[in-house]
This record gives structure tokens, C-alpha cells and sequence, in this order.
């Protein structure tokens, strides 16, 4: 079996980890809304949030989140260890 951290995200994936990341800080939107702008079914959309922020469940969106996540501190010259201490 393929390393799941190894495997490419899905369309679905991919678009909620970025909303996710876009809403850094904002907290204009909850992770089940940002779910369901992703494209999950309203009545699953809490659910799928959770599985995709839990390492045990979507490792590979997980480090996708961290990677866009660095990305973001680093255009936007943040450190998150001073800014939000």
C-alpha cells in the first residue's frame, strides 16, 4: 500500500486545504463551512472537515496545509512564534 502522506490530494482536497489556509486568522468561516465551499455535501461537510485536518485520517492534506501554511508566514513576512505569542 502507497504511503498515504505520499498520495496526491483530490480536487475537493486540495480546494478546502487552500480555503483553509486563506482563512488563516480571519476565522471568517468555520471549517465545516469551508467544507462545504469546498464541494462536500452539507449533511457530511463537518465530518470530512475533521478527517481532513486529522493527521490520522489525511496525513497528505495535513502536510499540504503545513506547506501552504509556511508559504503564507513567508510572503507575508510573519513569525508565527513571535506574532502570535
Amino acid at each position: 500500500m502507497k504511503n498515504l502522506i505520499d498520495k496526491p490530494l483530490e480536487e475537493m482536497q486540495r480546494k478546502f486545504a487552500d480555503l483553509y489556509v486563506e482563512n488563516l486568522g480571519t476565522n471568517k468561516a468555520t471549517n465545516t463551512e469551508l467544507a462545504i465551499n469546498a464541494g462536500y455535501a452539507v449533511d457530511s461537510a463537518r465530518t470530512r472537515a475533521y478527517e481532513l485536518l486529522n493527521p490520522r485520517h489525511c496525513p497528505h492534506v495535513v502536510k499540504y496545509i503545513a506547506e501552504r501554511k509556511a508559504e503564507f508566514y513567508k510572503r507575508n513576512n510573519i513569525d508565527p512564534d513571535k506574532h502570535w505569542s
